[in-house]
């Protein structure tokens, strides 16, 4: 089932982003709000409710950004494992991956639950998901609006649906010069304000 098509059913929350948006300064970064600590914390409780880390034989984080969704969920079910860190990131314009910290050999083929941040093109989960067993889940905070040919991910849980603009927060990076990870941490959903 395609995203456009959970959306429908009301699976995932859609939250479009405001035609007057207000401006807020983090660390001296004058950005947009999109969606607030608040609301993100009750998307981010929503899929802890779906996911239980502990019915899993590994949790896999992806990247920086997967760590922020995985320590609030963590937090909440009070899970004490530390997740497998790898590292797999979508090319230029690709829908396939780069693979900097590969899934380990010995968590290949098991019952896996990958985390995320965003599912963009779909690519990066796919090829995840291919090395670990096929009824594994992915969980991922949110995706957007629009995305091209979005390769169909089975077995996804995903907190809310956005627009399709640049994001920061929730473990996403602005993409702003001298950023050193402030959006990383910040609870909430931002977009730059020269967007």
């Amino acid at each position: 089932m395609s995203t456009a098509e959970f959306c429908k059913q009301g699976k995932i929350p859609y939250v479009p982003f405001s035609t007057n948006p207000e401006v807020e300064c983090i660390n001296s970064f004058d950005v947009l709000k999109y969606l607030s600590p608040e609301q993100m914390s009750n998307y981010i409780k929503g899929l802890s409710d779906k996911v239980k880390f502990d019915k899993f034989e590994a949790v896999l984080v992806n990247m920086n950004g997967g760590k922020f969704l995985f320590d609030q969920i963590a937090k909440l079910q009070n899970y004490q494992k530390p997740p497998i860190l790898i590292e797999y990131h979508r090319p230029d314009g690709g829908f396939g991956a780069k693979i900097d910290i590969p899934v380990p050999e010995e968590i290949k083929g098991k019952y896996a639950l990958v985390v995320d941040d965003i599912y963009d093109t779909g690519g990066v989960l796919r090829q995840i998901m291919s090395e670990l067993s096929t009824n594994s889940q992915a969980v991922v905070l949110v995706t957007k609006k629009d995305i091209q040919d979005q390769i169909a991910i089975k077995n996804i849980h995903i907190g809310v649906k956005i627009d399709n603009v640049w994001i920061g927060g929730c473990g996403m990076d602005l993409g702003v010069a001298n950023e050193q990870e402030v959006f990383r941490s910040y609870p909430g959903i931002v977009v730059n304000k020269g967007s």
